[in-house]
């Protein structure tokens, strides 16, 4: 994801690096959460990777 991809997105992002940067942060300790330390995350319990996706798909959809 480039730049100019989540500028066309949302033209009034002021951060488009740093949105991008968070959601590859999230996915990973998301990741991490979901097989060490449970308690943190609804995912946990089937582990299930779609799920995750879904979410952070649902999650940037609400933010852009």
């Amino acid at each position: 994801m480039t730049n100019g991809s989540l500028k066309a997105c949302a033209p009034r992002m002021r951060s488009p690096h740093s949105f991008a940067t968070t959601l590859v942060e999230m996915a990973h300790s998301l990741e991490f959460a979901m097989h060490h330390l449970p308690a943190l995350t609804e995912l946990s319990v089937k582990k299930d990777h779609k799920k995750r996706a879904e979410f952070l798909i649902d999650l940037s959809d609400r933010f852009l």
